[in-house]
Order: C-alpha cells, then structure tokens, then sequence
C-alpha cells in the first residue's frame, strides 16, 4: 500500500536537514563513489560532499563480488594482449596495482589478506603449459609496470581433483577481503571527513541546465558533478559501457579443504575461493553463456554454468549450491576504464571491466584530481 502514496515532497525538517545542494554531488556509492568523496574532502575539507547510491543495502557490484583484490593472472594478461598492445596492458595493471595499495592503505591493517592467487587449468588441455611457459615475459611487463620482482610462480595448489593440471600458477601478491566489511569502512571514512552519504536515492535524470540532478523526484542541486554508477552510466550520458551480469554460487559446508589462496580458472572467467568461515565461493561463466540474451536469462544460465563446476571441483555429482547471488559489472566494446569530463563541472570515471575492487580507488583518485586542480 505504502509504495502507491506520494512521498516526493519534502518536509521542512528534511529540507533543513538534508539540504538538497552541494558543492560535490556523485552518482553511485561504490568503491569509486566513495573513494572520489573520500579524496577530494581530503584535499578541500570544507566542500560539502553528497554521494548518491540507489540501493539501500549494498550496490550493484561493490558488494556483489566474491571479495578478490587482484590484478590479472597470466592467463588473464595473455588474454588482455590479444586485443591490446603491451603498453596498454601495462598501463592496466599499473592502474589495477596501484588501486589496490590505495584501497589497501585507505581500509587498514587486516582488511585485505595477501594470502596469494592461484590460477589452475585443465588437465585436458593446452592452456596450463602455455601460461606457465609465458611467466618469464608475463614477469617483465608486471616489473616495467608496477616494480614488482617474480610476481608469478609455477607452484602446486590445494584442489584434490584430477581434472585440473597439477601445477598451477601462483600470483604471490594477490589477496581477498570481504566486500561488505570493505564498504563499511569506506563509509566511515568518508563520514568522519564530513561527507554525507545517503543511500535508498535512485538518480532519475541530470538537468545540466539547472546544475542538478533528480533523485527519486528530488532535484539535488550542484557545483561539481562526479559520475561513478559504473555499469548504469550510459542511463545518463553516451558512453561506451553497459551492464553485464555476475553470478557467484556459495556452499556453506563444501567437502573439500579450506583454500588459503584465492583461485582462477579458464582466464579468470571462473574463480573460486573458501571464506573464513569455511563457506565455498564460485562465480564467473559469463563467457559460455549468450551475452545477447535478456539479463535474466544470461543469468539463470551462468547459474547452470556455475553448477558444472561445482560438481568438478568437489568431484561430486550430487553437489549443489546452498544459493546464488548476482552483481552486475560494467564493460564496453574495449577493456579499458573511461575517465574524463562531459563539461566544466560533470565528471566520470566508468567502466571498470570486472575489475572495481582494484581499479576503483585508482579511478576516484585521478577523478579527485581532475576535480581539485
């Protein structure tokens, strides 16, 4: 009944208590919504701050991924060379990289564990061989990169299943966290610098003219505009970058052993990891599925996808998931982020290709800079 009565009007307590203007408004309250308030309240502590994010718990990929701080595996960079040249894959896992000691410094001590990343491959094809054979030159592009020495390893891993090759490939400065506890001290520190985050605002429009944007009926007006909504951009500006889903399967009592590294497979279209609490996380298969389907059903088959290979991996034809959940993460027609400016005053920085949890405080830094310089 609540949701067919009109609430758009606000009272004078919400209007002096809200104040519907500020000097900053950003669009999405993710890692790189929060990491721009949190930079430029830095730089000028007195601009008042608003962030706007249109779900009331959690968002559309912050919180929705499987809690992996990572920045490519061989396999992946392999991958990412086919269609970009090698300083353009440098410049990635730059950004990646540098994004993760940001978000890594900006959370604290035990937020993120560097346990390491593993990539594993099937026993049943070509794949391992060829990306342990390139570690060598995968090596020298993350050292001309980033200053990082022997990244990448061949190691054993954990998995008990015949079906995957033996020898792995170890990423020694990899890491997991948990992305909802990320999110809260994003927040806290965003707050305790005076930005005001209000969440449950879903961004209609943008009146440019005006210098404001609607908010659930609301106009919020603007001094400066920061576009941070990833996957959903393209709802307010012409840009290259559309929604894709992202599915993750969870089981809560797996029969296999804790893993201590998080793992990838098949180029990082699969990855799985075990939580602290001992519950299996495996998510990915957008690959296999018909990217030109209808959302939902792109994701009912990944769900299908993901089942397949829980089955591998336990080694067990009766395994089924406790539950799924989805995301959606934000790609274009090239892998790499879009950051820039629509005018004087509206900002963007989009696009994070799948890889937010590391690029996004990367992209609110230089979002803060274009912003304060």
């Amino acid at each position: 009944m609540i949701s067919t009565l009109d609430l758009s009007s606000p009272s004078y307590w919400e209007l002096q208590s809200y104040r519907y203007e500020a000097d900053l408004v950003i669009i999405g309250g993710g890692i790189t919504g929060l990491s721009t308030a949190i930079e430029v309240a830095q730089v000028n502590p007195s601009l008042d701050i608003v962030v706007l994010e249109a779900l009331a718990l959690g968002n559309l990929a912050s919180t929705r991924n499987a809690g992996f701080a990572c920045f490519g595996s061989v396999g992946e960079l392999i991958d990412d060379l086919k269609v970009l040249d090698r300083d353009q894959v440098a410049g990635l896992v730059a950004m990646r990289y540098e994004g993760l000691q940001r978000l890594d410094e900006r959370l604290g001590e035990g937020h993120i564990q560097w346990s390491g990343g593993m990539e594993v491959y099937r026993s049943d094809g070509l794949e391992g061989g060829k990306c342990l054979g390139a570690i060598p030159d995968i090596n020298d592009l993350v050292r001309h990169a980033t200053g990082l020495e022997d990244t990448f390893s061949a190691a054993e891993h954990q998995l008990d299943t015949a079906w995957i090759n033996p020898l792995s490939c170890l990423n020694r400065y990899e890491g997991k966290l948990n992305p909802v506890q990320m999110m809260q001290r994003l927040k806290d520190v965003a707050k305790e610098l005076g930005v005001r985050v209000f969440t449950g605002q879903t961004v209609s429009s943008i009146d440019v003219a005006r210098h404001a944007v609607i908010a659930n009926g609301q106009p919020w007006s603007y001094g400066q505009l920061a576009i941070c909504n990833n996957a959903l951009a393209a709802d307010f500006v012409d840009l290259d970058v559309k929604p894709v889903p992202n599915v993750v399967g969870y089981m809560y009592k797996p029969p296999i052993r804790p893993l201590r590294a998080a793992y990838h497979l098949d180029r990082g279209y699969f990855y799985l990891r075990t939580t602290d609490e001992g519950a299996l996380l495996v998510g990915g298969g957008r690959h296999q599925v018909d990217q030109t389907a209808p959302l939902q059903e792109q994701i009912v088959a990944m769900q299908g996808v993901l089942a397949d290979v829980l089955r591998l991996v336990t080694e067990d034809d009766s395994a089924v998931y406790d539950g799924y959940w989805h995301g959606y993460l934000g790609v274009g027609q090239e892998r790499l982020p879009l950051i820039g400016s629509l005018h004087t005053d509206v900002y963007y920085g989009v696009r994070l290709g799948g890889m937010g949890v590391a690029i996004g405080s990367y992209l609110g830094h230089k979002l803060a800079i274009k912003m304060t310089s």
